[in-house]
């Protein structure tokens, strides 16, 4: 306590805990809960998959599958195949993770093959970190892991604008047992952060690296280069059908602690993740309007449809045109298939959406945006890094 205010200070409820209090009145738990917005990843409990839960068949190109904001990619084509899923297996305080199931292996990896899931930081939520600067931020990197096979797997963090690199080494010690992994990165004073929506950071976790990306430094900054992402290893995820790899609880913090891993509600992560992507389902049973539209001819009806606020201004994708619909007046409402749908005017938290069908419409009148009662039909909104 203070001399002057002996109902205010700190103390110690419990062990590895302590408590600040204010006028008799505990205001704050270090330990059992953690300070707000720590956590630099987004979705790393998770728990948020727009875009389905499980993608069969990849390894043959890069992309966006199953979780949200965590991110496949492959340099080089290797023969190994796998599927990608949101599962509900996580450890004690996390319901799901993000499983890695191989199902063609590729024992005799070739040495242009680099596999490895990843997530990407916007270098503008970095700023804090003076990355360039003597005041770089020491960072620590922890993360749940589980996989069917013992040995030894990488991580590495690349700085994007700086072109640099530190890799480090973990190990799986048990099989099929949840471990929990902690990688301590000290601040980079030679590196450099844009205060800009490209890529701040990217963390790299190898499957399998071939020979030519294995060799690098390992333990410090230096210049990127391919040899840096599998140093080390002699662990390849894909190299047997039999193996499983799981990952979950990743949080990337300030400072050379691993804390409690911060847990935020489902609406702040979804929302979090739908600045990068968004879907909009409409996949129940029936016509479900998602637009008012005013006809522009006889043929073209014109609506706006609003999103979160997007990173840059987004791609954006429909199903069909004909999984989509018009309900209009016409001496009665009649609805009609759209022969055509598309965005013309796109902003970064809205879009125009122009519909066509064959003829009917009123000029001035106006329609509704609909899915057609039969068809799965969704619009996606795509801003990722």
């Amino acid at each position: 306590t203070t001399t002057g205010d002996l109902n205010t200070g700190v103390y110690f409820p419990a062990a590895d805990t302590v408590g600040v209090t204010a006028g008799g009145e505990e205001k704050w738990r270090f330990g059992s809960n953690t300070l707000p917005s720590r956590n630099l990843v987004t979705n790393g409990a998770m728990n948020v998959s727009q875009r389905g839960t499980s993608d069969t068949g990849l390894g043959g190109s890069s992309g966006y599958f199953a979780n949200d904001r965590f991110r496949y990619g492959t340099e080089g084509v290797g023969t190994g195949r796998f599927t990608l899923t949101q599962t509900a297996d996580g450890p004690v305080g996390f319901a799901n993770c993000l499983k890695v199931d191989c199902t063609t292996a590729d024992g005799t990896l070739a040495a242009g093959v680099n596999q490895s899931i990843e997530t990407r930081l916007e270098a503008r939520d970095l700023q804090h970190l003076a990355y360039g600067n003597a005041a770089a931020k020491t960072l620590t990197l922890s993360f749940y892991v589980k996989c069917t096979s013992t040995g030894t797997l990488s991580v590495l963090l690349r700085q994007q604008d700086g072109n640099r690199s530190w890799h480090q080494n973990y190990t799986i010690n048990a099989t099929d047992t949840w471990e929990q992994k902690t990688l301590v990165f000290t601040g980079d004073a030679s590196g450099s952060m844009d205060d800009d929506n490209g890529i701040g950071f990217s963390i790299y976790w190898s499957l399998a690296a071939g020979s030519n990306f294995k060799g690098g430094t390992s333990g410090s900054w230096a210049s990127h280069g391919n040899t840096m992402y599998g140093t080390g290893d002699d662990l390849n995820v894909l190299g047997n059908t039999a193996t499983n790899w799981f990952i979950t609880g990743v949080q990337l913090e300030v400072g050379g602690i691993a804390t409690d891993f911060e847990h935020l509600t489902f609406e702040e992560e979804l929302r979090k993740c739908q600045r990068y992507y968004e879907r909009l389902n409409m996949n129940n049973t029936g016509s479900q309007a998602f637009a008012v539209a005013l006809n522009q001819s006889t043929t073209q009806a014109l609506g706006i449809v609003d999103y979160v606020t997007k990173r840059t201004h987004p791609t954006i994708t429909f199903t069909a045109a004909a999984t989509f619909e018009l309900l209009y007046n016409s001496s009665g409402l009649v609805q009609a298939d759209c022969t055509a749908i598309s965005a013309p005017q796109i902003g970064e938290n809205t879009t125009s959406i122009l519909a066509t069908i064959s003829s009917g419409l009123v000029l001035g009148e106006a329609s509704i945006f609909r899915r057609d009662g039969t068809d799965t039909t969704y619009v996606e909104f795509s801003a990722e890094l």
